[in-house]
């Protein structure tokens, strides 16, 4: 099934997934998602601190993808034991599987990058 977006970019999917899956997937291909969301399945809640250390992103980077995360419901928001606030996974059933299976090796990560360049 070939599903288009706002951006006018096209993605072809299985016609068994369903439609939050596709959301899921459209936003684990972006590799600045995937860093975020591999850091915060891995410790189950990150503040925003934490995510800058771990993934090393600036601040604008994070802030928008953080943002674009929450308004695909992927992410929620809670408290750290310090009242700041904290992400975690909001379907962690549905995504830990989904999210262990976008690690790439370098060679996937290649052929990645390659058909980005082709993505219509």
């Amino acid at each position: 099934m070939l599903d288009w977006n706002e951006s006018g970019r096209s993605h072809l999917f299985f016609p068994a997934i369903t439609k939050r899956e596709r959301i899921v997937y459209s936003q684990i291909r972006n590799r600045t998602s995937r860093k975020i969301l591999r850091a915060i399945a891995q410790d189950g809640k990150l503040t925003n601190r934490q995510l800058l250390a771990i993934t090393g992103f600036a601040k604008s980077t994070l802030s928008e993808c953080i943002h674009r995360l929450l308004e695909a419901e992927i992410l929620t928001t809670s408290f750290s034991q310090d009242g700041r606030v904290a992400y975690m996974l909001k379907e962690p059933e549905l995504l830990l599987p989904i999210i262990r299976a976008a690690d790439h090796t370098v060679l996937e990560e290649a052929a990645d990058r390659f058909i980005q360049l082709w993505d219509f």
